[in-house]
This record gives structure tokens, sequence and C-alpha cells, in this order.
């Protein structure tokens, strides 16, 4: 439910930060297996906001249907979001903190008329739902992060400066809600697969259309204008670069190992790997290096099913020794029995959030929620 659910995103914006700390741990999770470990990267030092700040909002802030949105709870929600940019070296003046005020109530007007929607349904956070998703949440986070590491979901909310038992309300209502979602408004949606069928006809060329690739590895030789301190003549330079690669490309042809080759002598840093670029298409590449790549797979794709030719090519990085390892024609993604699974659930989760959508809309009309928010005709433009 993740693509164009920004509905869901609004139920969760109370806790966008905790999320935002959450996920960090994600990224070391996956150098897992690697020789060098990565930390959880350090929280950064959470400066103090000046109560001031919010005078200029009404201690009812809103009110939607017999449901109220006070000031202590849209602070609450704006402050970690605030403390949080500050920390990273962001300047908010006077302006975007109305803009940030005006955007988050009306987040937040959404995300109580979600809440009695699925509470209506009958889907409603009692103690054991909130006891539940908190440690199945804390337990999420644990995974993340990287082996050795200590820190806690519940170290994250305090350093924010946050209230425990209001992070375990939010998320537990989060939860309920999707549980609403998933199992009372996306059995409703029905997509088939002629749906599917139709979809991928009509946007062909937008989604399902793979560009044409190459595949190819390089060594690079790159001319030396300066050496112990001396500068070297530029046309010296570039022929010595030249006779290198002149000589390497030799060795090349005569069958010995490129990817050796490449790791002893390429100045690029693919060299590393062997010398491989991987698959790229026009217009990725320098125009000169692009050409002798697409030429030697054009002229020497398909011999006994692969490749048996090398190239040399100057550009303004030096001379280039490619090796041209595989070509695709591009073309249109198969339509197959996957794809169109996978099409029929993207089409519904669209079609789901729609729905909620209108739903959203359809009971903030029937509300007339009342905004005592009142600030510049420019701040409203924030919505």
């Amino acid at each position: 439910m993740k693509k164009k659910m920004s509905l869901l995103t609004v139920v969760l914006c109370t806790i966008s930060f905790v999320c935002i700390a959450a996920d960090k741990p994600s990224a070391a999770k996956q150098s897992r297996g690697k020789a060098v470990q990565r930390s959880v990267p350090a929280m950064p030092k959470m400066p103090k906001l000046d109560p001031k700040t919010w005078d200029f909002i009404p201690e009812v802030v809103a009110t939607v249907g017999d449901k109220k949105i006070t000031k202590e709870e849209l602070v609450k929600t704006l402050t970690p979001q605030v403390r949080m940019l500050k920390a990273t070296g962001r300047k908010i003046g006077e302006e975007q903190y109305k803009q940030m005020a005006v955007a988050m109530t009306n987040d937040l007007i959404k995300a109580k008329v979600l809440e009695e929607l699925a509470a209506n349904a009958g889907f409603k956070v009692t103690p054991e739902i909130e006891k539940q998703t908190y440690k199945k949440f804390c337990e999420k986070f644990k995974k993340q992060l990287p082996k050795g590491e200590n820190i806690t979901f519940e170290d994250i909310v305090k350093k924010q400066g946050l209230n425990i038992k209001d992070v375990k309300k939010q998320l537990a209502q989060a939860e309920v809600v999707q549980k609403w979602m998933k199992e009372k408004i996306e059995p409703s949606v029905k997509i088939t697969k002629e749906d599917a069928k139709e979809f991928y006809e009509e946007n062909k060329e937008t989604f399902f259309k793979k560009p044409e690739t190459v595949t190819a590895s390089h060594i690079l030789i790159k001319p030396v204008f300066e050496k112990d301190g001396k500068k070297i003549d530029k046309k010296k330079a570039w022929a010595e670069a030249k006779a290198k690669a002149d000589k390497i490309y030799k060795e090349v042809k005569a069958g010995k190992d490129f990817a050796k080759l490449a790791k002893k002598n390429s100045d690029g840093p693919s060299s590393k790997n062997g010398g491989k670029l991987g698959s790229f298409q026009k217009g990725q590449m320098v125009p000169a290096f692009e050409t002798e790549c697409w030429e030697l797979a054009l002229e020497h794709a398909g011999v006994k099913g692969g490749f048996n030719e090398y190239g040399e090519v100057k550009t303004k990085f030096g001379w280039h020794i490619i090796d041209v390892t595989g070509y695709d024609p591009g073309g249109y993604v198969k339509l197959n029995d996957k794809l169109i699974n996978q099409i029929e659930e993207q089409l519904k989760q669209e079609k789901t959030a729609e729905k909620i959508k209108k739903m959203v809309n359809d009971k903030i009309e029937e509300l007339k929620p009342v905004v005592n928010l009142k600030v510049s005709e420019k701040s409203e433009k924030a919505e």
C-alpha cells in the first residue's frame, strides 16, 4: 500500500519524524555481510524552540464534528518536525511556520475523519491493540539494526523529547486505520485481468518500454600532465597515454584477461570491478565512447551468441579500451501472467486510494470543519 497511498501518510503525519529515524538503520542492514559494518547514523542534537514561536495558534485550532484539534495537539505534531529541520541547519521564517501549521491542520482534519470512518466500521484502538502494535513496531526496528547496535526505538522517541504514550497511541491508530482499509475498503474494489490488459495497452510507451542498452567494460588510460612536481607537455602526455593504451589493447586482442588488465592498469573508478560499467542507454556516456560501444555491439552482436571484438577510442577523459559484453535492443516488456498480476495490484491500490479519498472528502463536506487558525492568504495557499 505504499504507492499513491497519501491518505495513509496523513494518518501517520503525527509520527513522520519517528518513521524517518526508524528507517535510518535499514541502510546499515543492507551492508550486512560486508567486511565493514556501518553504524546507525548519529541523531543530530535537537535544538530547543521558543514557545512564543506558536503564539499565532489559537487554543482550539479546528473543530471536526464533535472532535477538536487543540493547539497542544498541533504543536506536538509540528515541533519534532521543526526541530529536525533546524537540526540540519534549515532556517525557518515566521511565514514558513504559518505555512507548516496550515498544512498540518488540514492533514490532522483528514486524519480525524479517517479515524472516525474506521471507528464507525468497528475499527477502534484498544489497550491490547496499542500494546501489540508497539511491540511489533519495536521488533521491526530492532531487526533493522546492524549487529552490535543496542539503540532502541524508545531511545529515539525520548531523544526527540516526545511522550511515549502519545507515540504508542498514534502507532495504534495508524494500525487500525490500515486494518480497516485492508479488510473493508480493498475487498470492495474490483479490478479484472481485462482492466490490467487495457492499462498495459494504453500505457505501453510510458511504463512498459525498455530502452536499447549496451553492456560494456573499459580500461581507461588518462594522460599524465605532471610528474614528480614537473609539468609535462600536453601533446606528449596524450601521446604517452595513447602508447600505453595501444600496448594494453594489443594484449586484450591477443586474448589476455580483460578484467585482470583493467584492475592492474585502468585509471577509472570501475577498475576495482574489472572495468565493468554495467548496462547503459544512449545519452548516458560521452558521445565518442557511446558511439564506439554501439558500433561494436551492432557489428559484432550475435556471433555465436556473444561478442568477439574490442574497441579503442579517445575522449576528454583519456584513451579507452572497450569490451562490449552485451546488447539489448529494447522493446516492450512482455505482458505475461506475472505482469498482469502486478498491474492488477497497482490498479487496486490506486482505486482504493481514490475511494478512500472520496470518502474522506464526502465526510469533510458533511461535517464542515471549522478552522480557527487565522493566517495570511499566502500561508493558506500552502495547503
